[in-house]
This record gives structure tokens, sequence and C-alpha cells, in this order.
């Protein structure tokens, strides 16, 4: 959930801006991410936290707003990209499932007629690995590894013949799923993020990562929390880096020269840009953007402070973007942002409203 602030100047001049407190109280659930969104000109921010005194602890961070794309249930919708065939890869990405019915398409690695080498579903609230479009010979990670409406993290690495398909997950170094020795039949040289048919992914991606190499698992949890999490060309593989999705559309910052769209998802280190496309029947439902997991991930990269029981914090504003994490327990906690760094009770006005 995000929201965002407003707030009104009562006089701008070359050596004054004022403006009163703005208030939200909200109750989070145990667990949930919220984020903010606030005036450039806000200089001062307090956070209020469990207002019932129970000891919950709420975390506070400071993210990047990266965005993210959201694949509706609807048709047999997919984005895709060609690449040079490799007989061993990595991919990496965040992904969100926002339903867990069926047996969703999260990642095909397809010859270039579409035929399914090596594919990533959900299992209910497992991740499967399916060779081959065979799932009698797949392995599943254990049940409750991912969970409806919550950012993870995967890696997968493959090698064709004689070694292991490795599914790596949420920046854990040994394999949550593995299939041993498998007889991939053909070239790996297409990528699709959805599905060409079976159970449609509703659901959401952000920074998806190819390398044309295997990494180790100490590498693929560096994916996840270690240097190059964000920006894969400071990865340690980096020279082996062949594409980087982003699924970024300028909406909060300029990132890119050239913002991804709703049918283009362009590569950032080469031109192997993913489209979207119908792989078989029904409706093409164009991706809409949401906020990313950057908001959600540093909590898990402990980049964020932490406030236990009835304790607040205040802040000079270095930055118009917040999170906030709750933990131990549903609380309710308060935030107020100025434009002055005045505090609410020396303003001698009341709290302004909120949107």
């Amino acid at each position: 959930m995000s929201f965002i602030y407003t707030a009104g100047i009562s006089n701008v001049g070359s050596y004054l801006v004022s403006g009163r407190p703005w208030l939200k109280t909200s109750t989070i659930a145990d667990g949930a991410v919220e984020f903010y969104h606030f005036p450039k000109v806000t200089k001062q921010i307090t956070i209020h936290n469990d207002h019932q005194g129970a000891g919950h602890n709420l975390e506070v961070a400071f993210p990047e707003p990266r965005m993210a794309a959201n694949l509706a249930d609807s048709g047999n919708t997919n984005f895709t990209a060609t690449f040079t065939a490799s007989g061993t890869l990595t991919v990496s990405g965040w992904f969100k499932y926002e339903s867990l019915g069926g047996n969703a398409r999260l990642l095909d690695l397809t010859d270039s007629s579409n035929g399914s080498l090596v594919r990533i579903q959900n299992n209910g609230t497992a991740l499967k690995i399916v060779p081959n479009g065979v799932g009698s010979s797949g392995d599943q990670t254990s049940s409750g590894a991912i969970s409806e409406g919550s950012w993870h993290h995967f890696v997968i690495t493959v090698t064709r013949t004689g070694s292991n398909i490795s599914l790596y997950l949420d920046g854990n170094s040994t394999p949550a799923a593995e299939i041993t020795s498998p007889a991939i039949t053909d070239n790996i040289e297409k990528i699709a993020l959805g599905h060409f048919s079976g159970t449609n992914f509703d659901g959401l991606y952000s920074d998806i990562f190819l390398f044309n190499d295997t990494l180790t698992g100490a590498q693929a949890a560096a994916l996840f929390n270690g240097v190059g999490s964000i920006d894969p060309r400071n990865h340690s593989k980096s020279a082996n880096l062949v594409s980087w999705w982003a699924f970024e559309n300028n909406f909060y910052k300029d990132y890119f020269a050239t913002p991804d769209t709703g049918t283009t998802i362009f590569d950032r280190v080469s031109s192997n840009n993913l489209l979207l496309g119908a792989g078989g029947s029904g409706a093409l439902t164009p991706a809409t953007f949401d906020l990313g997991r950057h908001h959600a991930s540093v909590f898990n990269e402990n980049q964020s402070y932490l406030l236990n029981g009835q304790k607040n914090m205040t802040i000079e504003a270095k930055s118009t973007f917040m999170s906030v994490k709750c933990s131990g327990g549903s609380l309710d906690y308060s935030i107020h942002a100025s434009l002055t760094g005045i505090e609410p009770e020396r303003m001698g006005r009341e709290t302004g409203l909120y949107d």
C-alpha cells in the first residue's frame, strides 16, 4: 500500500517557506509494508510507533522508488526476448504472485519455437522446476516457500547436459529445489515471463538478470542482498551479464534515458528487449506499472531504522520517499511531516488534512 502526502505552503519568498504538519495515523498488520511519498519541500518527518504500547517493532527505511510491471490474469499474456543460445546460463529476478491459484508459470526458458525446456511455476505455495515441459520429472521447493502478495527473489542456474538445474530462493546460497543431470533436449535461446499456455500468471516482475554462465550459491545470494543486487553491472559475474530488464518507467525518477513501456521492457546492457505478446489464444492485456520490490527489499537487506514500543524518531528529510514495515504484531503508528521543521504543538494551529 502506498500513500502520498499533500501540503500547502502559506508563504513562499526568498527567505521564508512555511506550512503546517500533515498527520497520518495508520494500523498496520504484522509483516506488512507501507510506502510514503512526501512533497519535495518537506523539511522534517516524525514517526510515532505503537500507540498501544505492546512492544511491537516498526522498521523505517528510505528506498529508491523503483517500479515493476504487472501482468494481469487475462489471456496468454507474456513478455518474451530472444538471446544467443548458451549451454550454461543463470536467470534471476524479483516476482510477486497476486494469486497462487492453479500452477501459474513464472518463467519459461524455451527453444526458438517456444518449446519449454526449463520452466518455473507455482504449486500452491511451492515453486516447481519443470524440465522439457514434463512436470512428473520436476522438483519443487517446500510448501510455504512463497506467499501470495509478497515479493520474492529467484535465481535459477542451468547446464544443458551433465549437470544440475538449481533454484535458489530469497537469498539462500543452498538450492531450494534441484534436478540432477537433466537431459535438456535443445538449445535455450528464448525467455518468457508469464506463459505461452497453461494457467495465467497474475503478478509483478522487477529486475530480471540473465548471465551466460552458472553462478555459485554465494554468487546467487549476492544478487539478492549484495553488490550488484540493484545494478548487475556491479556483480562479480558482470563479465557474463547478457541482459538486464529493470521494469522501470521513470514514474518517480529518471533512472534511464528511455523508460520502459507497457509493451516493451528495454534490455539495459544489450538489445534483447522483452516484448509483450500473446503466445497462444486469448485476449492480450497490456501490462501496467506498480511500485516495485525495492521498498520491501531494503528490510531484507537490513537497511532500516528500528522503533520498538512507544518510541518515536524525527529526521531532517533527506529523501521524499519512505517505507515502514511492522514486525512482531499489528500496531498503530502515526507520521507527520512539516515544511518548516516545527513540531505541531509549536505551530499554534490544528493538524492539517491528509490524502
